[in-house]
């Protein structure tokens, strides 16, 4: 059940034989992993990328390709949870993984199907209207650039379609998720790393010396540091993760080129709805994980009629003529916090995921943090450290 940006698969990354030994092994082949392979082999580190199946198998290749500002939860949920630091924290996070975005497009010379269209986040309520207002104005008494709209501002038929006002972010976009993740693939292996696909990793062993060892169908691979980029996944090898990432599930479904119906990317609904339209007209609308919370539980690629059904009704509120012509899940890591987790979870062994929706807007930027604090060079970030949570330890 692939993507629709499953389509763009330009290089295969395939070998007979695993190396037997490396620096630093990379399990996880997503947005985080290969930007962590990337920054670790720039570094001079001999790293090992093992996928279990293609790059961007995962959510990385699954999600909306919205590249936004802050946390899965927004500025002012974050300042009221975990104080106002961490959610300034998570806004220059974002802003830097942005920039890192941006000069990968320059360097490399791909646009990326990057659009910097901005973004809105609009009501579909009155509750939820008044909390966009007091968000706005938090953020913009935090120095922050957004804007008051009224949706029809975000799409002439929204309005019809049930949403209210909310607000727009000018500085964020949209993108296509594996474009980016091939151009962050490619230029890693030109700085050394190296990047094996279908490698699926069944243990994980601390030996005595203080080295791991990988053990895989294919062979078995000893490592001097692990990175685990696994997002939803992080708990297959290490259970005591099971206990603060939790894999659920999100449906899409993707329509035939329409008329312009959508200016910008749309989150609505406490970000359980979500829309946007590419540039050749296709309508992609997502969420309604809320109507069936305790069904989209699980790593099992499956799609549920019933949120299904519902994102049919969606693209028709939108347009009339909307028809789905793809559809597709994915399996997005969750934390009780809706924070990211990146960092140690004993000597040697480093774990990044648990983006919780937000995966392309942190994704990249947390990867190369965790490989800065591989080696030594970055110490840890307490509001995303994975063992703040009870059971962490």
């Amino acid at each position: 059940m692939d993507s629709i940006w499953h389509t763009h698969r330009p290089l295969s990354f395939d070998t007979p034989d695993l190396p037997g030994r490396c620096d630093v092994a990379v399990v996880g082949g997503g947005l985080a992993g290969i930007s962590a392979a990337l920054e670790l082999a720039r570094s001079g580190a001999d790293v090992v990328l093992l996928e279990r199946e293609r790059l961007g198998a995962g959510a990385s290749g699954r999600n909306a390709g919205f590249l936004l500002g802050g946390a899965a939860r927004d500025f002012l949920e974050v300042s009221r949870a975990q104080g106002l630091p961490t959610a300034r924290l998570m806004m220059a996070l974002a802003e830097e993984n942005r920039r890192k975005v941006m000069a990968l497009t320059e360097s490399s010379g791909r646009d990326l199907s990057y659009e910097a269209t901005g973004s809105f986040f609009l009501s579909v309520d009155a509750a939820e209207a008044s909390h966009l207002v007091e968000v706005g104005e938090a953020m913009r008494a935090g120095g922050y650039h957004v804007v008051n709209v009224d949706a029809a501002e975000a799409g002439a038929s929204l309005p019809a379609a049930g949403y209210g006002p909310g607000l727009f972010f000018p500085e964020d976009g949209q993108l296509h998720p594996l474009e980016l993740l091939y151009v962050l693939a490619e230029t890693a292996c030109h700085a050394g790393a190296r990047i094996l696909e279908g490698v699926s990793v069944e243990e994980l062993r601390h030996e005595h010396d203080g080295s791991f060892l990988i053990v895989s169908p294919r062979g078995r691979v000893r490592a001097a540091a692990v990175v685990l980029a696994l997002n939803a996944y992080l708990g297959s090898l290490v259970p005591s993760a099971r206990a603060f990432v939790q894999p659920v599930r999100g449906q899409v479904l993707a329509t035939q080129p329409l008329p312009e119906v959508l200016r910008a990317p749309v989150y609505a609904e406490w970000g359980y709805r979500y829309n946007r339209q590419l540039p050749d007209g296709t309508l992609v609308v997502g969420g309604y994980r809320n109507a069936a919370i305790d069904e989209e539980v699980g790593t099992e690629l499956v799609l549920n009629e019933r949120i299904q059904a519902l994102l049919d009704e969606e693209a028709r509120r939108i347009h009339p003529e909307a028809r789905p012509r793809h559809r597709w899940c994915g399996i997005m890591g969750m934390t009780p916090d809706a924070l990211p987790v990146v960092g140690p979870m004993g000597d040697g062994l480093f774990l990044v995921g648990g983006f919780s929706g937000h995966g392309v807007a942190l994704a990249p930027i947390l990867g190369e943090y965790v490989a800065q604090m591989v080696l030594g060079v970055r110490g840890i970030v307490p509001p995303l450290d994975p063992r703040r949570f009870d059971g962490g330890e």
